[in-house]
């Protein structure tokens, strides 16, 4: 069988252009019929062979302008967030200019200064802190100071670090304060006034609303006249946390008290360390004070080779008298020596006709030991001028000592 291979060869050549532009021919005349089966057979080879290539390029062709399109919106949208990160968002306060600074403005003294700013900052909704200031040599006078915004500044992640990784307890997690925020104020002394060099009003965050603005830390502080009252509230013995309840009622509202509870408390713990050390002249002095008041009023005082406070007694005109009617029957405790001085609290009580108790006397007790008892009840002895016929206390040895030698003929009774 003659096989027209040249007709073959022309005739494929024409099907694989065809079919490599998606076009298929759909006729093909033969003349020789003795070919036509092994024409078909070949044909069809050739158009299924064609047909996987042109079927690949396709997907390959959709593939890549897929990757292609969806990579670029990945490259667009990291630029995009790039830039929007990169890009400075400021908040701007909304205040009135009257009380905005401006260049050239000039104030009488760093006071006048920093409340006319620290103004400014309670109705922006931020809080000042003192950053820089430059001094003169010969004088020591500030001639140069930067105010900025409690936000100036970067937080040191290094610091952080190390904080973290040595840190074994559990701590609160806090905001962010340092968030380089640029705004500022520079004044400069001329030689009369402090002048308003620079002043940059934008920050680069939120600012505190009204309702918020107390609780910042620039417009907190607790003033002379709720310092005289939270004195007169301590010397009733009202709480703490009473007195800031009692300070919201009289000012309508925490917001319009000027500070917070813990402010409060900062401060009495600043004034505790200032009595610090003079604790015993002060009790001496009151004690003084009351004597002077109060004709029967009496107080001893012993001190050791240091002039520190050993051993102390008072009793009142109150106590004495009501010792003429009640104190027949005296018990004598000395178990309440919980406080920060190791003193030992000695009072001496009874009750009286309503069954209330009577105090005939108190002590402060540096030991338990048998001279300080001794002391005591010679002291007490003193003041009342007369025995109980009873006393009562508990198992100590020293105190059981003392009172066999004080008070030789009274009735002793231990409490159960």
């Amino acid at each position: 069988m003659n096989l027209n291979l040249g007709f073959f060869h022309s005739s494929f050549s024409f099907v694989k252009r065809e079919s490599q532009y998606g076009f298929l021919a759909t006729m093909l005349f033969v003349t020789d019929c003795e070919n036509l089966i092994f024409f078909f057979f070949q044909t069809f080879i050739y158009l299924f062979i064609s047909s996987i290539r042109a079927f690949s390029l396709f997907i390959t062709y959709v593939c890549t302008n897929f990757l292609i399109i969806h990579l670029s919106a990945g490259v667009m949208a990291n630029a995009l967030d790039e830039w929007m990160s990169s890009k400075d968002e400021f908040y701007i306060p909304q205040v009135r200019d009257d009380k905005k600074p401006k260049a050239g403005l000039a104030f009488k003294s760093l006071d006048e200064t920093y409340k006319f700013y620290n103004d400014y900052a309670k109705d922006a909704g931020f809080s000042v802190k003192i950053s820089k200031e430059k001094k003169k040599k010969e004088t020591g006078e500030v001639f140069w100071k930067r105010y900025v915004c409690f936000k100036e500044g970067e937080t040191d992640e290094t610091w952080r670090k190390k904080k973290d990784s040595e840190s074994t307890q559990i701590e609160r997690e806090r905001g962010n304060v340092c968030e380089n925020c640029k705004a500022k104020l520079t004044i400069v002394y001329d030689g009369f006034n402090f002048v308003v060099k620079t002043f940059i009003e934008e920050h680069t965050h939120p600012l505190a609303t009204p309702s918020r603005v107390h609780l910042l830390r620039s417009h907190r502080g607790v003033s002379d006249t709720k310092i005289k009252l939270v004195k007169k509230f301590s010397n009733v013995n009202i709480p703490l946390y009473q007195q800031f309840e009692l300070l919201e009622t009289q000012a309508g509202g925490h917001e319009s008290v000027g500070f917070i509870e813990r402010d409060l408390r900062n401060f009495e713990r600043d004034e505790r360390e200032k009595i610090k050390g003079h604790d015993a002249e002060m009790l001496y002095e009151y004690l003084k004070s009351e004597e002077d008041k109060d004709s029967d009023f009496f107080f001893k005082f012993d001190t050791d080779n240091n002039n520190r406070m050993t051993r102390c007694f008072w009793v009142d005109s109150v106590a004495r008298k009501a010792y003429t009617h009640f104190g027949d029957v005296v018990v004598f405790d000395t178990t309440y020596n919980t406080n920060r001085y190791a003193m030992i609290f000695s009072p001496l009580v009874s009750v009286n006709h309503h069954g209330q108790t009577t105090i005939f006397g108190c002590g402060f007790l540096s030991n338990e030991t048998f001279d300080s008892f001794v002391w005591l009840l010679e002291t007490w002895l003193e003041a009342m001028k007369a025995p109980p016929i009873v006393i009562i206390t508990d198992q100590n040895q020293a105190m059981t000592k003392a009172i066999a030698q004080v008070l030789p003929n009274m009735f002793h009774r231990y409490c159960v």
